[in-house]
């Protein structure tokens, strides 16, 4: 702290710290607060984010383009994040499942306020796969398992 940190005990410091409820009513707070419902729904309801396991989860990286990218999968189904934390678009390879995959969330899309996905609803993968990412944002792709 530069300065003396708030006095837990002052009205004031209490008043300045609630939270105002009717700012996720509004403007960007607005769409912010549904990204978070949204984010929350799918945790709850694909098996692969809501039963969480290290021994079912890879995690990778690439620093060079600012990518993290993490693979969930159960005995059935597989989902796939691509973070991507660069300032402009990155071209990324993956490795996944021959099949259809489809498209759960996309931080890109206008509903988001972001610049628009450039990823269909529906990606048909043959084993391998190039996703063009815009910058500053994460995609969450979801197929089903070929190995069981």
């Amino acid at each position: 702290w530069k300065e003396d940190p708030p006095d837990p005990q002052d009205e004031a410091t209490f008043l300045q710290a609630k939270l105002n409820q009717a700012l996720c009513r509004q403007g960007h707070h607005r769409v912010l607060s549904g990204y978070y419902r949204e984010l929350i729904r799918l945790r709850k309801s694909n098996p692969c984010l809501a039963h969480l396991s290290k021994k079912r989860q890879e995690i990778s990286d690439d620093t060079r383009k600012k990518l993290l990218l993490v693979r969930r999968w159960n005995e059935s189904a597989e989902v796939r994040i691509i973070f991507h934390f660069g300032d402009d678009h990155a071209s990324v390879p993956l490795s996944i499942s021959e099949g259809r995959w489809l498209k759960l969330m996309d931080s890109a899309e206008k509903q988001w306020q972001g610049p628009g996905s450039p990823q269909a609803a529906e990606i048909e993968s043959t084993g391998e796969l190039t996703l063009d990412r815009p910058p500053h944002s994460v995609l969450v792709l979801a197929g089903e398992r070929s190995e069981i």
